[in-house]
């Protein structure tokens, strides 16, 4: 397919996005009233009104391919890992289509903790040495409707729900049980699918067609993604190096199709690298 042709292709699906400019505006408010995100919406207003797209500050000595070709090769790896958890922890419940997310677990040295990722189920389940067990924590709360994502330090435990009740919890492991200490994060706040550790941990924002940015939880300090991520929520947080992070964003289904990839220095807190990608390009460079 020559570029043109190509072109062509991008413009005639722009033109038909543009035509159904209401249609998808009333399936965002539709998605705002049943998911109950009144609270939210306002933030991504007050967001919209004070903080603008990240500049991309350039770095001569930064070499973006490399860096796509290691965070694949994590991505990859984690998939793999993934899988193995997948099927441990379909035998040890019988649930053959219990889902969890890419940052939707932890593995540890004795075991793991996992995050259910269903509709109306957010149950966490714990295997620790021969002890298996399940909580039920979230599951009567009608705001949380499943787990987005859980990363470990030490024995400190950050879990992060949704839809509508965003939460960040900050729990402990202690002799092979999970137990809660403390809310971080309330109600729009929270709910990180993505995130990373480099030395501090850093979570991407899950706001659907509203500002995103990358959050540091030792320091609170937020950096707002640059154009074209700047409005799709963060799904993978890929680690390079022990100092970059490669960021995948992406639009709700039934929205532009697009991804973007951006680049996160954390040695100086900003962004050096941000670039759309078709998700045939992105599975053509070992993601997805």
């Amino acid at each position: 397919m020559t570029h043109n042709h190509k072109q062509s292709i991008h413009q005639l699906i722009e033109h038909s996005y543009t035509q159904n400019k209401l249609l998808y505006l009333i399936k965002g408010f539709s998605l705002i009233v049943q998911q109950g995100r009144f609270l939210e919406a306002v933030y991504g207003i007050k967001c919209f009104l004070f903080h603008k797209p990240s500049p991309i500050v350039e770095n001569s000595d930064f070499n973006v391919d490399e860096a796509i070709v290691l965070s694949s090769e994590y991505f990859q790896d984690k998939r793999e890992e993934q899988e193995v958890i997948r099927t441990l922890i379909r035998n040890l419940t019988g649930e053959r289509e219990l889902k969890f997310l890419f940052h939707g677990y932890v593995v540890n040295q004795t075991g793991f903790v996992i995050g259910e990722y269903a509709d109306k189920s957010a149950r966490l389940f714990i295997k620790d040495m021969d002890n298996f067990s399940v909580i039920d924590f979230y599951q009567n709360d009608p705001g949380v409707r499943h787990i987005h994502s859980i990363i470990c330090n030490n024995k400190t435990v950050f879990i992060s729900t949704g839809d509508s009740k965003k939460y960040l919890d900050q729990w402990k492991l202690s002799d092979g049980k999970l137990v809660f200490e403390r809310r971080m994060l309330d109600n729009c706040f929270g709910g990180f699918i993505a995130h990373c550790k480099i030395q501090d941990i850093f979570f991407g924002s899950d706001y659907s067609h509203r500002l995103n940015y990358i959050y540091c939880l030792e320091t609170s300090e937020k950096n707002f993604f640059p154009n074209p991520a700047y409005k799709q929520w963060c799904a993978f947080m890929l680690p390079v190096n022990n100092r970059y992070i490669v960021c995948i964003n992406q639009n709700m289904p039934g929205f532009l199709p697009e991804r973007t990839i951006s680049i996160f220095d954390t040695h100086t807190s900003s962004f050096i690298f941000c670039k759309g990608y078709s998700v045939d390009k992105l599975k053509s460079l070992g993601f997805y």
